[in-house]
């Protein structure tokens, strides 16, 4: 792996601490700058690919929801919630017209 050289302006307070850091772990500030910046990149990465296998963060009923709309699927439940996604038709079993739709 080659090295490369570069200018990076930094903080002078920021360069200061990384100083004091390098000499008392014994390295120089660019190994610290190196080693900062590998884990930056790495989390980054690691977001990203949690980002593309979870879905979005809400509840059961939105998740199931937001499936029923892409699928064009009707779901049935005793959750009233339901109601309050536009676009979704939804059959409560409770409800007498949603059980003559699911008994024919």
């Amino acid at each position: 792996m080659g090295t490369e050289r570069t200018t990076v302006r930094l903080d002078d307070t920021l360069l200061r601490a990384a100083k004091q850091r390098a000499m008392q772990e014994e390295t120089t500030v660019t190994a610290l700058i190196t080693r900062g910046l590998r884990r930056e990149l790495e989390q980054s990465r690691d977001a990203e690919r949690r980002a593309a296998v979870m879905p979005p963060p809400m509840d059961g009923g939105a998740y199931l929801a937001s499936l029923a709309i892409e699928h064009s699927a009707t779901p049935v439940s005793f959750d009233r919630g339901f109601s309050r996604f536009p676009g979704l038709a939804w059959i409560d079993p409770a409800d007498r017209a949603g059980l003559a739709m699911l008994t024919g």
